[in-house]
């Protein structure tokens, strides 16, 4: 037998969940094979304290709450009890949404019948047109709800509309790939061919494929790989004489090191520019400041951990033919501090999410009690 009290002050868990797919693998039925061995019987009960508990995973990056019990035999386990997110982002880093509200909740059931209700929001600029002029923004939101072993995934915006009146969801995955809403894909109108928006589309499960292949043959060193400007194949693209269009670009970001990381990218033009070189590089250099240690909330430091960095770069830049003005190679050294600029100030109020239906509360398990409806081996 096992049992277990614990109250959890600072925490931190790691796992490679790529996918949703990946979570619910780990909470089907079918994975809960009863074990060869003597069986195990567990009385488990995990709780926080505090706001410094962290999951940190490939598609989910979350500071968390919650109050758990675990009783019965292995796999047979019941659960009861809920975990809240209290700050943290959903999705590829590029392409994350920002938690407004996620709770994982057990009514004493198998670990698989739990249910999860999450909203995520993620600002854009209105218009990609206009985004360098600054402006308006708008809002995507996405929504999982159902049983952890089904969870569903829908979509509302107030991009090229209100919410609620159907937005294109493939306009929306397509502008959330470039930051700004391109309403030319739900309109017709005039801008990048399908082509392009397609194989924007696919760049990022192909840079999570590359990202898994070079991990493995490089002992886990590279740990990020990035591909960009897939939709310049396409030759699509309404690019003018004197302008640079997106190059096909493949970026490699090491695993940090002493606080340390290393950044290389190389990009080509595949359109046909009257250019001295199709061809631009970039090497830098970051260095994670130790600034979280002089904040004292815990929202703080985790933004500083996370967000703030000194880079040092060398650059390379194509330039038009004949053109002795411009120097190719570009030194740059700053402080970078990642932040998401369409929120905040620039955002537009909506209408607040309908509150959720009130349910039961999970009751509290005492540690000698047995728990209601326990399942038998």
């Amino acid at each position: 037998d096992l049992t277990l009290s614990a109250t959890l002050e600072q925490s931190l868990i790691r796992y490679r969940l790529r996918s949703i797919a990946d979570i619910q693998r780990i909470f089907r039925k079918n994975s809960r094979r009863p074990s060869s061995g003597p069986p195990l019987r567990l009385n488990v009960r995990v709780r926080t304290v505090g706001a410094d508990n962290r999951i940190d995973s490939d598609i989910l990056r979350l500071a968390w709450v919650g109050d758990l019990s675990v009783r019965g035999t292995h796999p047979y386990t019941l659960f009861n009890g809920r975990v809240n997110g209290i700050s943290g982002d959903f999705g590829l880093e590029r392409q994350s949404y920002d938690i407004d509200r996620l709770e994982v909740k057990w009514l004493n059931a198998p670990a698989d019948e739990g249910e999860v209700r999450m909203e995520a929001t993620k600002r854009l600029a209105s218009d990609c047109a206009r985004a360098s002029e600054g402006g308006d923004s708008c809002t995507v939101i996405t929504k999982l709800d159902g049983p952890l072993s089904e969870m569903q995934f829908s979509y509302d915006s107030d991009c090229g509309g209100s919410y609620g009146s159907g937005a294109s969801v493939s306009a929306m995955l397509y502008s959330v790939q470039r930051g700004c809403y391109d309403a030319s894909l739900a309109t017709g109108a005039e801008g990048p061919g399908y082509g392009s928006r397609a194989l924007t589309l696919i760049e990022s499960p192909l840079s999570g494929q590359l990202s898994r292949l070079f991990g493995r043959y490089s002992g886990a060193w590279i740990e990020q790989a990035e591909v960009t400007g897939l939709g310049s194949l396409a030759g699509d693209e309404n690019t003018g004489p004197d302008s640079l269009g997106q190059a096909l670009s493949l970026g490699l970001t090491s695993r940090e090191y002493l606080r340390f990381r290393l950044k290389i990218r190389s990009g080509y033009h595949t359109a046909s520019q009257d250019l001295s070189n199709p061809w631009e590089h970039m090497l830098a250099l970051e260095w994670r400041t130790p600034a979280d240690a002089l904040a004292t909330s815990p929202d703080w430091k985790r933004r500083l951990r996370d967000n703030l960095r000194l880079v040092g770069s060398l650059e390379t830049k194509p330039t038009l033919r004949n053109n002795v003005e411009e120097d190719e190679v570009e030194k740059k050294i700053g402080l970078n501090y990642t932040y998401g600029f369409w929120g905040g100030w620039w955002t537009k109020p909506r209408k607040p999410s309908p509150p959720l239906k009130p349910e039961a509360q999970p009751s509290p398990v005492s540690p000698g009690a047995p728990a209601q409806g326990e399942a038998k081996p």
